[in-house]
């Protein structure tokens, strides 16, 4: 009969193994010496986790100053929308003004509601174009849409929750806050492969705010909700009911016609009801002017702290490699000392999700900055 362990691979094997175990010394160095090697190779290998997924689709956010109107937001994404139709490849555009779409997919994060934001879902023909798309259509409308913050992004498997580099920074004073995320966001943008860069406070905003006449106020039975109140009806409008079209409701508004809406020198002539005299009377009659300040028109907060979150994107390459080259000159600029937090020093390569604390020098009061950078 046959041996079946005769063929020349297993006469190969039993050779190698006898002369194995009878050079077991050598053997045992040369398996030493490979998992050195490979230890000292995986120190070469770039960190990527999640890998981009092979949907075909992609999406591009716009962050525009924030105060534009979502009219003006949705007549620059006709512009925006025109040109991407244009590409080649591009099967269909799905686009939301104000706020992102719901989370069709887990790992599609939303982005929350306000005016100035706009999305665009574009689908391809083959996800192998995506990457060249990717690259074209961000130079394009960066340069079409200069005043916009623009990030183009695929789809990943994993979880897609801002930026690939984010830095939040927390404290007590928002003054000091914005210093700090400055500097940050300065740093970033110095770098020539990084983009998309923004905070969660967006940028600040005009506010016309009235100084009441408290005496003339009171006289009236005039308060500072009844104030706001009427310049609210008046200006952004009041909810009077809702409008019943099939299936959807839709809010009736009333407020003042546009053209007394859009001219400030008219708000002393906004009418506010006066308790005491039981009459209308002109707001001029209880201010004594209005000022023009800035105001921060989102502030954010972790554990009851107010806290800064910076986003940013690789134009191109890892994530990794953009944290190696920023890394260290955030901490400079924020006075952040790690090695000292920390006892060690904390390469590049081991920062991950969990967050690292270190503080910052020139802030009064003395508070944490976490930076999960990565």
């Amino acid at each position: 009969m046959k041996d079946p362990y005769g063929g020349a691979f297993y006469r190969l094997h039993r050779r190698l193994l006898s002369t194995s175990i009878r050079l077991r010394w050598i053997t045992v160095g040369v398996v030493l010496g490979l998992f050195v090697v490979a230890m000292v190779g995986f120190g070469h290998v770039k960190n990527l986790f999640f890998p981009d997924s092979t949907t075909p689709m992609y999406y591009i956010d716009f962050w525009f100053p924030e105060g534009t109107h979502i009219d003006e937001t949705s007549r620059l994404m006709e512009e925006a929308e025109a040109y991407l139709s244009k590409q080649e490849g591009t099967r269909d555009l799905t686009t939301f003004i104000g706020g992102g779409q719901i989370r069709f997919l887990l790992t599609y994060t939303p982005e929350p509601s306000y005016g100035s934001f706009a999305q665009v879902i574009i689908e391809v023909d083959d996800y192998r174009k995506i990457p060249a798309l990717m690259q074209r259509t961000q130079n394009d409308l960066e340069t079409m849409f200069p005043q916009a913050i623009v990030n183009t992004s695929a789809f990943i498997l994993g979880p897609g929750s801002g930026g690939k580099i984010q830095l939040r920074i927390n404290g007590p004073d928002p003054v000091v806050l914005r210093q700090l995320a400055e500097k940050a966001e300065n740093i970033l943008l110095d770098d020539p492969f990084c983009k998309a860069v923004r905070n969660e406070w967006r940028s600040k905003i005009k506010v016309v705010r009235p100084r009441l006449a408290e005496a003339q106020a009171r006289r009236a039975g005039i308060d500072r909700p009844q104030l706001s109140q009427a310049i609210e009806s008046a200006v952004e409008g009041t909810r009077a009911g809702v409008y019943r079209e099939k299936d959807e409701l839709l809010p009736i508004i009333a407020r003042s016609p546009e053209s007394e809406r859009v001219d400030l020198s008219n708000l002393q002539g906004i009418q506010v009801w006066s308790p005491a005299a039981q009459k209308m009377m002109p707001v001029g009659q209880v201010v004594t002017g209005f000022d023009t300040e800035f105001e921060d028109p989102y502030i954010r907060r972790r554990d009851r702290t107010k806290l800064v979150k910076l986003h940013a994107d690789p134009r191109e390459g890892l994530p990794s490699e953009l944290l190696a080259r920023v890394k260290a000159k955030i901490e400079k600029a924020l006075g952040a000392d790690v090695e000292a937090k920390t006892g060690k020093a904390v390469p590049p390569e081991q920062w991950d999700a969990d967050t690292i604390p270190v503080k910052y020098k020139d802030a009064i009061p003395l508070k944490d900055i976490r930076l999960p950078l990565g």
